[in-house]
């Protein structure tokens, strides 16, 4: 990995994260705006995420993961575009769809692989987020959704996972 790629990989993490955290009183509306200030934030992290699953591969390349690892990764990858795509049209496309089940297989392998790269607290994000694509991938195929107590899980998945990988990122 050159030294762009790392400030690249680390950069989009930490832009996700700090993103994450000034968007927090508009989601949980603590500070009321219209749907159009909603979507910026999403439209940054959307973008923002898929620079940090495009180079994910590299925090666990030295644990020589085995060859049916590189199926979840392509799913995940296709899948940030995917939600890329549905934040750019700013929710126009009103696509139902949901990659929680296909990206449960990349973030464990990410959780499992990753020992060396990551610090243990960005490990238990991937963990944490892999379990709430699987519920929330889980209840999308049932026809129903996670109840909204459930949905705070996001949030520490979301911050250690960004935080995590870009510290890995400046230390690769």
């Amino acid at each position: 990995m050159t030294e762009t790629e790392k400030k690249l990989a680390s950069n989009a993490s930490l832009l996700t994260g700090v993103t994450m955290l000034v968007a927090m009183p508009f989601w949980f509306e603590i500070i009321v705006v219209s749907e159009q200030i909603l979507m910026l934030p999403w439209m940054v992290m959307s973008f923002a995420l898929i620079v940090l699953i495009y180079y994910s591969k590299k925090l666990i390349e030295d644990s020589s993961p085995p060859k049916w690892t590189d199926l979840f990764y392509y799913l995940a990858l296709i899948g940030a575009w995917f939600a890329a795509v549905e934040a750019a049209s700013g929710g126009a496309l009103e696509i139902e769809y949901n990659t929680g089940l296909l990206d449960v297989g990349w973030f464990y392998c990410i959780f499992k692989y990753g020992k060396e790269k990551l610090p243990s607290w960005g490990r238990v994000g991937f963990g944490i987020f892999a379990i709430m694509c699987l519920l929330d991938g889980g209840a999308f195929a049932l026809g129903t959704s996670i109840p909204e107590s459930l949905d705070i899980g996001w949030v520490p998945a979301m911050l250690l996972i960004t935080f995590g990988s870009w510290q890995a990122y400046k230390n690769l």
